[in-house]
C-alpha cells in the first residue's frame, strides 16, 4: 500500500517594515469611473500568478487557453471594481478596448514583479555594511 505524503507550503509572513503600494493605471487616459479613479491592483502580481499565466500561454496552449489565462490573471490581480469595469469594457462592442490592449496591460503588470522593489517604511536605506577588505588589484 502506498504511503500518503503531506506537503507543507511555506508560511508567508508579512513584515511590518514592508509597504506594498498599489499599482494603478488608466486606459486611454480614462479611469474606472467619472471621477477618473485609476484601475488598481492592490500590489504587484505574485510569482505564482505569473507562473500560472505563463503555463496558460505555453507553446502547446490553444487560443482559448491563452484568453482564459489572461482573464483569470486580471481577475486575480486587479481589485474587484477594476476587474468588473475592465470586463464590461471588453464585452462592450462600442468600446475600443481590444484583446491586444489587455495583453499589453498584463505584460506591464508582470513587469512589476521584478521592477518594483518593496519600499521600507522607515527612512533607512537598507544598504549592507562592508564585511571585508576592498580589492587590492591595481588596474593598468
Amino acid at each position: 500500500m502506498a504511503q500518503m505524503k503531506n506537503f507543507e507550503s511555506a508560511i508567508r509572513e508579512e513584515r511590518d517594515d514592508e509597504v506594498v503600494e498599489p499599482i494603478t493605471f488608466k486606459i486611454n487616459g480614462e479611469g474606472i469611473n467619472k471621477k477618473g479613479d485609476s484601475f488598481r491592483a492592490p500590489g504587484p502580481p505574485t510569482q505564482e500568478q505569473v507562473a500560472l499565466l505563463m503555463s496558460a500561454m505555453g507553446r502547446d496552449s490553444s487560443g482559448m487557453d491563452t484568453m482564459e489565462g489572461l482573464t483569470e490573471f486580471l481577475r486575480n490581480v486587479l481589485d474587484t471594481t477594476s476587474w468588473n469595469v475592465l470586463r464590461h469594457r471588453l464585452a462592450d462592442p462600442k468600446d475600443p478596448l481590444e484583446i491586444d490592449d489587455m495583453q499589453e496591460i498584463v505584460g506591464w503588470l508582470c513587469e512589476q514583479v521584478t521592477e518594483r522593489p518593496t519600499q521600507p517604511r522607515s527612512g533607512s536605506t537598507g544598504s549592507r555594511q562592508s564585511t571585508g577588505r576592498g580589492s587590492t588589484r591595481v588596474s593598468r
